[in-house]
């Protein structure tokens, strides 16, 4: 994957209650974000439309939009221009998750 060293990064902290953060102005445009996970645990995201979240803390069984993903791991997602905020949510952990928005392959 190529990103550009000065892409814009959003670092988050991670906990067992979901939270929406806001795409920086400056980042909405972009096509990709990439999720790095040093979190200490497995982390769940989903991209959200304002800043209610309505990403679900998972449940065996039961289906939820979202994406997980495993502690120390980096994930590139594509953006949707609807989106204006990113839902966070951790089980266990409570520590750094780095959102960078950038328009990489």
């Amino acid at each position: 994957m190529f990103v550009n060293l000065n892409d814009i990064t959003l670092p988050i902290t991670a906990s067992s209650t979901p939270t929406a953060y806001a795409i920086p102005s400056a980042a909405l445009n972009c096509v990709r974000i990439r999720v790095n996970n040093a979190c200490g645990s497995d982390v769940v995201v989903k991209g959200e439309i304002s800043s209610t979240t309505t990403l679900v803390a998972p449940v065996s069984g039961t289906a939820y939009a979202g994406s997980s993903i495993s502690n120390g791991t980096t994930e590139m997602f594509n953006d949707t221009t609807a989106w204006t905020h990113i839902s966070v949510y951790s089980a266990t952990g409570t520590g750094l998750v780095n959102l960078q928005f950038c328009y990489g392959q």
